[in-house]
C-alpha cells in the first residue's frame, strides 16, 4: 500500500501540489536511492537496503538525543534501555577518548557516545554496559552490587582509557546469570539508570516487563 501511494506520488504530481523544483528534487532523491522501478517507487525491503540502515552512524546521533531528551524530562526517574546487534569489541581501546572517531554501531559505541553527552552536558547518569560477556558499571553502582553478590565472587578491571573512579569492568565468578540479576536489581532502584546491551540480552532471560518500577518513573527502549 505505501508503494503504490508513493507510485502515485511519481505518476500525478499535480495531486500533492508539489511544485516543480520541489518534484523533481523528490524524483532525483528517490532514484539515488535505487528506490524507483518501471516509473514505479518500490519500497520493498532488501538484504543491502537492511545493511544501509542498520549500519547508519546517524542512529550514533539519534540515541544520544533520546537519552538526552528523555533525561531532561525524567531526571533520576529515568530507566532507559538501549538494544544493538553488536559488541564492537575493537573499541574498547577507544572508551574515554573524546577525539576517537565512530566507524560502526555497536554497544561500546553507543555507550561511548552517551558518555560524551554526559560531559558536555555536566550530568552524572549511571550508565551500564551488559552484554553476555562484556559488563561495565558505573563505579557509583560497585558497593550496591557487592550488596547483591559476594565480593569473592567479583572481579574488576579497568576498560579503554575510562578512569576507575567513573567506570568499572567486572565479571563474575560462576553463574553469570547472577551478574545479570544483580544489575537488573540495580537498574529497578535507580543505581544505574541507562543500561546498553545486545538484542540478545532479551533472550538470555532478562525480560524487562517484568521488573516493577512504580510511577512518575517511565521505561524507555531504544
Amino acid at each position: 500500500a505505501p508503494s503504490r501511494g508513493l507510485g502515485d506520488v511519481y505518476k500525478r504530481q499535480n495531486w500533492y501540489g508539489f511544485t516543480e523544483e520541489a518534484f523533481n528534487q523528490l524524483k532525483s532523491d528517490l532514484k539515488a536511492n535505487g528506490l524507483i522501478e518501471r516509473n514505479q517507487v518500490k519500497l520493498i525491503r532488501n538484504k543491502k537496503q537492511d545493511v544501509l540502515l542498520n549500519q547508519s552512524l546517524g542512529k550514533l546521533n539519534a540515541v544520544r538525543d533520546i537519552f538526552k531528551a528523555e533525561y531532561q524530562s525524567l531526571g533520576n526517574n529515568l530507566r532507559q534501555l538501549v538494544l544493538t546487534d553488536f559488541i564492537r569489541k575493537d573499541f574498547q581501546i577507544h572508551l574515554g577518548d573524546n577525539s576517537a572517531q565512530f566507524t560502526q554501531l555497536g554497544v561500546l559505541s553507543y555507550f561511548e557516545s552517551i558518555r560524551r553527552e554526559m560531559i558536555e552536558q555536566s550530568w552524572a547518569v549511571p550508565v551500564a554496559v551488559l552484554t553476555g560477556s562484556l559488563v561495565i558499571i558505573p563505579t557509583s553502582a560497585k558497593e550496591h552490587l557487592e550488596r547483591l553478590i559476594p565480593n569473592s565472587r567479583l572481579s574488576y578491571d579497568v576498560i579503554g582509557q575510562l578512569s576507575q573512579k567513573d567506570y568499572l569492568k567486572v565479571s563474575v565468578s560462576g553463574s553469570h546469570h547472577d551478574l545479570v540479576t544483580a544489575l537488573t536489581q540495580l537498574f529497578q532502584e535507580g543505581h544505574i539508570q541507562v543500561i546498553i546491551g545486545t538484542k540478545s540480552l532479551l533472550g538470555e532471560g532478562w525480560d524487562l516487563s517484568l521488573i516493577h518500577i512504580s510511577e512518575p518513573t517511565r521505561r524507555s527502549y531504544i
